[in-house]
């Protein structure tokens, strides 16, 4: 098993250790109180502190040395030997947690030093059998061969819930550390891919600024000729007019490039926000429903969400043809502020789903998007600390955008 990091791999030998110290306080109370066993409560009593006081300053570190972990769990085989050289030698049936040490620097450490664990392991048990030799008449008596298979059984029992538990946990933790790195990478990914956009983006920019000036240039040659009637010379103002836009797209594209620099997180009040947002669509502001409470505000480049709420809301009205109406509704939240767009179209193929916002994919035919509208939202969101959602079936679309309010 490939070894845990150092400060989960501490954070866990900590607990584990209090499980032991608890547990082994128990059983020599049990031991002493319950079955009067005559036990050198005084020298065991030291053992047990010493550990749970190397574990308070064991718990106090944030980061773990690179010899800390294989020396403190050197330092637990020698004192559960004293523990057990103390209580009954190699007789005592808690000789078996001999085993836990070894499975804990099996995940934990690295082999070397697991495999040094081990053979410490076998030394100490090796050390108990010169220190206090087996009492063999233990045999001849029936009573005390069962108390000792018993305990043998409570060992044995003790030993498997502490490795199936500490094993058990070690592994969750470390698939929530490979879900994170897992997101991390895939953050990673979008920030190239929006790096890419941006390259794509003012590269656009130049390579169409020149066409447009040449057309620009015809059409006012052309506007200067006499013989063109009005309707000619308005034609020709209306080309001027949508160049002029197209440079002004342009020029958005190579400075911003999707996302929002030099723009300032500031509180944006939503009921302009969706004023704005009217006014973006008006051959289809009669479909919009757009709601928002009261003095409503968030924390947001203005701009952005501008941009972004209209891209959304674009792919709303296509998804659903008129008369079908497009919902945009802000509310509170908490700290935050939800904002929702909702369609009535026919959905989202769920094998699609788990793919948009994902830069440059798009479900409209070819030619009719570039698949960057709910990336930028998603950009957005996360950007700003918020969360960014989206959920589709037959009877539409529903995009919930999560984002910091402003106090009013």
């Amino acid at each position: 098993m490939t070894p845990s990091p150092p400060d989960l791999a501490l954070r866990w030998l900590v607990r584990l250790r209090w499980w032991a110290v608890g547990a082994q306080a128990g059983v020599l109370l049990v031991a002493a109180l319950g079955l009067q066993l005559d036990l050198p409560l005084r020298w065991l009593g030291v053992v047990v502190s010493a550990v749970a006081l190397s574990n308070v300053a064991l718990g106090r570190l944030r980061r773990a040395p690179a010899l800390l972990l294989p020396l403190t769990l050197l330092a637990d085989l020698v004192a559960l030997t004293v523990l057990l050289a103390l209580t009954g030698g190699p007789t005592n049936p808690f000789t078996v947690l001999y085993v836990v040490h070894v499975a804990l620097a099996a995940v934990v450490l690295g082999p070397a030093w697991t495999w040094g664990t081990a053979g410490a392991a076998v030394a100490c048990f090796g050390v108990l059998f010169l220190l206090d030799p087996p009492d063999t008449a233990l045999v001849h008596d029936p009573a005390a061969m069962r108390a000792h298979l018993l305990g043998m059984w409570i060992g044995f029992a003790a030993a498997g819930v502490a490795i199936a538990g500490v094993v058990a946990r070690l592994a969750s933790d470390l698939r929530a550390r490979e879900d994170d790195l897992s997101r991390a990478q895939a953050d990673t990914a979008r920030a190239a891919r929006l790096a890419s956009l941006s390259t794509l983006a003012a590269g656009a920019a130049h390579e169409m600024g020149s066409p447009l000036t040449t057309i620009a240039v015809a059409a006012a040659e052309l506007e200067a000729v006499a013989e063109l009637d009005a309707e000619g010379r308005q034609d020709l103002a209306l080309i001027r007019r949508e160049i002029e836009r197209c440079r002004g797209i342009l020029a958005r594209m190579s400075t911003e490039a999707g996302v929002h620099p030099g723009e300032t997180v500031a509180p944006v009040a939503l009921a302009d926000t969706l004023r704005r947002l009217a006014e973006r669509f008006p051959a289809d502001a009669a479909r919009l429903d757009l709601s928002a409470p009261a003095g409503a505000s968030i924390r947001a480049p203005a701009g952005a969400v501008d941009r972004v709420l209209a891209g959304l809301v674009d792919n709303a009205l296509r998804a659903a043809p008129a008369p079908a109406r497009v919902t945009v509704e802000a509310a509170p939240e908490g700290g935050w502020m939800v904002v929702e767009v909702r369609d009535a179209g026919s959905g989202i193929p769920t094998a699609d789903l788990a793919k948009v916002g994902e830069p440059f994919f798009t479900t409209r035919p070819p030619g009719e998007g570039m698949g960057l509208g709910v990336f930028l939202a998603r950009r957005l969101a996360e950007d700003l600390g918020g969360t960014f959602g989206i959920a589709s079936g037959p009877g539409g679309t529903r995009v919930r955008l999560t984002l910091p309010g402003a106090a009013a």
